[in-house]
């Protein structure tokens, strides 16, 4: 298939990573997400002039759609109205990326797909490989063709490091392979000079999804790691820096 041809992606791949940034927040599921949460973030996107919205767990067992091992049809629960929240999207020029497990895409890829056409979605993440096993690496290829076939871009996460597959299917934006933000969570090691080595390491094998932006943000000392509210190792300025250079 060739996904350059009909004028969707543009001429090379770099046209869509020179366009795109996608802003990250993590809800505990526990919490429930609502569709007002959403919106508010969508005006949070508009006011920081960014271009995509990401919402998390919108497309997980429990979550916004549930779906079972053979595909069934879609169970809408009281904790996200996806035609609501795409339609809002619309009428505010805000382009919609939804995360997903990658097993949970894997059982039923092609209805779930097409579901997100339909929805008006833009992009889907792919979370939780975890390890390079040949199954794991296998699967790569299948959601970056499929999605080609949607129009859907795709965004690896905790995944493999790139390997050039973006060049194949230029709707493959980028991937994670790396320890970014969401180790503030947990972790002590992902410091500024952590964040200038992996410009010259990881990234030597391609574009990264940092999750960069943080909020919140601490110097040198003042630096905890709390999971309900993370914060940044470094200043604001740093995180600005990441945009630029990642």
């Amino acid at each position: 298939m060739q996904t350059t041809e009909s004028g969707w992606l543009g001429k090379t791949p770099g046209l869509i990573r020179s366009s795109i940034r996608s802003v990250a927040e993590v809800i505990k599921p526990q919490y429930g997400i609502t569709s007002q949460i959403n919106n508010d973030y969508n005006e949070l996107i508009l006011e920081i002039k960014e271009d995509y919205l990401l919402i998390f767990r919108c497309y997980n067992d429990g979550m916004a759609y549930k779906w079972k091992t053979a595909f069934k049809g879609d169970l809408p629960s009281p904790h996200v109205d996806m035609e609501h929240l795409t339609r809002y999207a619309r009428e505010k020029g805000v382009k919609l990326i939804l995360w997903a497990v990658w097993h949970t895409i894997d059982r039923q890829m092609a209805e779930a797909f097409d579901l997100f056409q339909k929805w008006g979605v833009e992009s889907v993440k792919v979370d939780f490989y975890d390890c390079k096993n040949q199954v794991s690496v296998k699967f790569y290829e299948r959601p970056s063709s499929e999605a080609a076939k949607h129009r859907l871009l795709v965004d690896y996460y905790g995944c493999s490091k790139p390997t050039g597959r973006e060049r194949t299917y230029p709707n493959v934006i980028n991937y994670e392979a790396g320890r970014g933000n969401e180790y503030n969570k947990f972790d002590r090691n992902e410091t500024p000079g952590h964040n200038i080595d992996i410009v010259f390491t990881r990234m030597a094998d391609g574009s990264m999804d940092y999750t960069s932006g943080a909020m919140r943000n601490s110097n040198e000392g003042d630096f905890i790691t709390y999971n309900l509210t993370p914060i940044s190792y470094g200043p604001l300025c740093h995180q600005i820096a990441m945009f630029v250079v990642y």
